[in-house]
């Protein structure tokens, strides 16, 4: 679990070291940079990103399907500065520049989120107290698969599938939640 006043500690920081010129540092990018530095058995990560809004012709409330699919280096991804950026421009490698001998190699890693709107949920007048997608959602995925998710009014959760992780990424460590430190799920 991801504590959420955690992650917009990190937020701050980050912001303060820019100055207040910036457009503020998202949770969403504090989380993929640190899904970055803790996964060590890929070389590149993607995710699918809408392009309304960054495509030219195409408005934020065009209808559709109107997804592409953004790889990155993984070693560039843990810097959360260079995810804003990849969001703003909806890509990392110019055209016809993917590194696509990484991907035979089988060392490609993808990063998801499960947005379930726990808050809309009723159960006979019951209100959720946590959510967690099912493992199963992994479970015939050959790639490294992170999925983030908002598990509770105070953590975010990562499903995942990682080959090989460092336990000790310091990224990760600044925005897990330890037991006893917030509030209950």
């Amino acid at each position: 679990l991801l504590s959420k006043r955690k992650i917009k500690r990190k937020q701050k920081e980050l912001q303060a070291a820019l100055g207040g010129d910036t457009e503020p540092i998202t949770a969403n990018e504090v989380i993929m940079a640190a899904l970055c530095d803790a996964n060590q058995s890929s070389d590149i990560f993607a995710f699918t990103r809408s392009v309304r809004g960054i495509k030219p012709g195409l408005g934020l409330r065009d209808g559709g399907n109107l997804l592409c699919e953004i790889s990155f280096p993984r070693a560039a991804g843990r810097d959360p500065l260079v995810i804003k950026d990849i969001l703003h421009k909806g890509r990392y490698y110019e055209p016809n520049e993917i590194p696509i001998w990484t991907s035979f190699l089988g060392r490609v890693g993808r990063i998801s989120n499960c947005i379930a709107p726990a808050n809309l949920m009723s159960f006979g007048g019951c209100k959720p107290l946590v959510y967690c997608p099912p493992k199963s959602f992994l479970d015939f995925t050959p790639l490294d698969t992170a999925i983030v998710f908002r598990a509770s009014q105070h953590y975010e959760g990562i499903l995942h599938n990682f080959g090989e992780m460092n336990h000790n990424s310091q990224q990760l460590l600044d925005i897990m939640a330890f037991e006893g430190e917030e509030g209950s799920i």
